[in-house]
């Protein structure tokens, strides 16, 4: 429970950085450096997160096989959790 508590955060830092609110100055670059953190991990939101970054190429260099990948991953994920729902 610990773990998911500090992906989360990690998370929400991201998403600080990305839109700069919470007193941090925008950086989509840094916010990427975060969710990198979390999709390492198999974090859904992040996976999400940053394919978004690489389909707009905010804070990181457009790149559509980047994208594919978190793409990939966040299907992945979600598919895991489906299949633990449903039984």
């Amino acid at each position: 429970m610990a773990q998911q508590g500090y992906m989360d955060a990690i998370i929400f830092i991201g998403y600080l950085y990305d839109n700069g609110e919470g007193g941090v100055a925008k950086n989509s670059r840094l916010a990427a450096q975060f969710w990198y953190v979390a999709a390492k991990k198999g974090e859904a939101l992040a996976c999400y997160n940053l394919g978004i970054l690489y389909w707009q190429g905010r804070g990181v260099a457009k790149n559509e096989e980047t994208l594919g990948n978190y793409l990939q991953s966040l299907l992945t994920t979600l598919c895991r959790c489906l299949i633990l729902f449903l039984g």
